[in-house]
């Protein structure tokens, strides 16, 4: 790496942490890569001494990551990350009073644990997902009561057809890697502004009585204080300033 992923300076950059060399993270080999060496990568951290951001020195391509291996990444692979959809579940149930056998469609699955807490409490619930960073064996426990759809937020059609009949939409879609956004900045753009204007309209045209988006603390920029609604946004990146134009649409 030679210049900062989130200030773009490349005079600044300082490696502080080297941890050896590492397979991949949260990945499973397949069955056709047990009999050859695992390809092991050197984890060293690099510190901006501009902007003060950390981050990984090496970073692998996103063919590499998704596609080439089985990525386990999951939202029910964490005790945390459950109890945290678990609280976000009662917490959006209670707020829009959530009523049995009302429709849900989540845009993003990562593993369907969300819509399965929807779906405990009597919802009817369909996921769409593009699958480019995401693995559909990773929704092998919701196929009995789920519908999935495969499509891109990228396509108004697709969007409008996803969107008829919902009660409610959850909008987790998105190109959520810092440093995928400063290498192509305009393909962010496109999925996570262009992508939630066109959730946003067809949520409009099909007369969905809640959207509901998932953002990032990244909006408020490099802050070594907890985040809060009220604070200043100050987005470093190409992906947090999606982000904030995101939320800019939501609120139009």
């Amino acid at each position: 790496m030679s210049e900062c992923i989130v200030c773009g300076k490349t005079s600044y950059l300082r490696r502080v942490i080297t941890l050896g060399f590492h397979p991949l993270a949260d990945t499973f080999l397949k069955k056709e890569q047990l009999l050859s060496p695992q390809k092991m990568y050197p984890l060293n951290c690099l510190l901006c001494k501009n902007c003060g951001h950390l981050q990984n020195e090496i970073f692998v391509s996103g063919e590499e990551r998704y596609v080439e291996s089985n990525y386990s990444y999951t939202s029910s692979n964490s005790p945390s990350a459950m109890a945290h959809w678990d609280e976000f579940c009662e917490t959006v149930s209670n707020f829009i009073n959530l009523k049995p056998n009302e429709t849900i469609i989540e845009f993003g699955s990562n593993d369907g644990y969300l819509l399965k807490q929807f779906q405990k409490k009597g919802a009817k619930v369909t996921i769409l997902d593009n699958f480019s960073t995401g693995n559909m064996n990773n929704l092998k426990s919701v196929f009995p009561f789920i519908n999935i759809l495969y499509g891109d937020i990228t396509n108004t059609f697709t969007c409008l057809n996803a969107t008829a009949n919902k009660e409610v939409v959850f909008h987790l879609a998105a190109q959520v890697s810092v440093t995928h956004s400063t290498q192509n900045p305009n393909l962010c753009y496109t999925i996570n502004i262009e992508g939630t204007r066109n959730l946003l309209e067809a949520c409009k045209k099909n007369k969905v009585n809640t959207f509901i988006f998932s953002s990032s603390a990244s909006v408020y920029g490099n802050k070594n204080t907890e985040c809060k609604e009220t604070d200043a946004p100050n987005p470093k990146s190409p992906y947090a300033i999606s982000k904030l134009e995101a939320e800019t649409l939501c609120k139009e």
